[in-house]
């Protein structure tokens, strides 16, 4: 849903600034709505993504796109490396362990079962980064988790005995990395989780 030589030209500063420590999630967009209040092609977002890609990788290695080049900042050769968010589609999670440098499912809108079967067709076709996204982290069960709590059971937005049940079960799918969300700023929370696997 953005212009690949400006979306690459904005995330070589971003790596620039964070000193190399950018890792860029990329997925293939939103809803057909999004799409249309853009201008967008909903129907070939794959392929968008895809080719989109390809630009920004030139971009990112100095090599010429649309008759000019993008000055390539100190310590951003090649650009960041590239998470591909997937949730369910086998050729994406495939394109993910083949062509990224690691898949990026999502916490929030996953079910246990789409995690399982995406992280077999993951490890199968070689991918080694597996990162779970977008993981809610409610351990107070505050009534306005109660839609999250509902919408998903991969959120811990439930008591601490099931939430340390679900952070075993991410751990033995096999995820490298589970990014925990808190929509109340309630960093004990998240430390808590985090001691719960250190």
């Amino acid at each position: 849903m953005r212009h690949p030589i400006e979306l690459a030209h904005r995330v070589q500063s971003v790596q620039a600034l964070s000193g190399g420590r950018l890792r860029l999630g990329v997925g293939s967009g939103s809803t057909r709505a999004d799409f249309e209040l853009l201008g967008g092609d909903y129907d070939h977002r794959f392929r968008t993504l895809r080719n989109s890609l390809e630009v920004m990788h030139r971009v990112w290695r100095g090599e010429p796109v649309n008759g000019g080049t993008l000055s390539i900042w100190p310590g951003c050769d090649g650009g960041p490396p590239i998470l591909m968010g997937a949730w369910r589609s086998p050729r994406w999670i495939t394109y993910a362990a083949k062509e990224c440098q690691g898949w990026t499912p999502s916490g929030r809108f996953s079910s246990w079962e789409d995690l399982e079967a995406g992280m077999r067709v993951y490890r199968e076709t070689g991918g080694t980064n597996a990162v779970l996204a977008n993981v809610g982290v409610d351990l107070a069960n505050r009534p306005e988790s109660a839609e999250l709590a509902a919408a998903t059971d991969v959120a811990l937005a439930c008591s601490r005995d099931e939430a340390r049940r679900r952070v075993k079960r991410m751990e033995q799918l096999g995820f490298d990395e589970v990014l925990l969300v808190s929509h109340y700023s309630a960093l004990e929370e998240i430390e808590e989780v985090r001691s719960w696997v250190a």
